[in-house]
């Protein structure tokens, strides 16, 4: 949960809908680590950015410091994704074996899309204030 909860902090932060070079990837490896040990995930936000801004050639540039925030966004982007298709992954096994004995209960999957689709409303709208 902690780990989904600053992922989307970050992505709320981040925005945005071009794509960063994929090589700037590679200073992104202490988001998760980050995630994992810290206390307040909100540290977290811009550890892959920095680095990448300090290595980079032009890193601080304005161009340069865009292309290492896409590319944390994009990182951010794809934690969130893992954390949602390993929830969904393991809704779905719940409903599987609650669908013959409790049929009620079996929506698990349903409802974890359900929400997931009204969050992206509600980002966008945060964003925006």
């Amino acid at each position: 949960m902690r780990l989904t909860q600053g992922i989307a902090v970050a992505l709320a932060i981040a925005g945005g809908v071009a794509s960063a070079d994929s090589h700037l990837s590679s200073y992104m490896d202490g988001i998760e680590t980050c995630l994992l040990t810290s206390d307040d995930t909100r540290q977290c936000i811009g550890i892959g950015s920095q680095t990448c801004s300090q290595v980079e050639e032009g890193g601080f540039s304005t161009q340069g410091m865009v292309g290492c925030i896409l590319a944390e966004r994009d990182a951010w982007d794809d934690l969130l994704n893992a954390e949602y298709q390993q929830a969904r992954d393991f809704a779905q096994e719940i409903d599987a074996r609650d669908r013959a004995d409790t049929p009620g209960y079996a929506v698990r999957a349903e409802q974890l899309r359900y929400a997931q689709r009204a969050w992206i409303p509600y980002r966008d709208a945060n964003c925006r204030m």
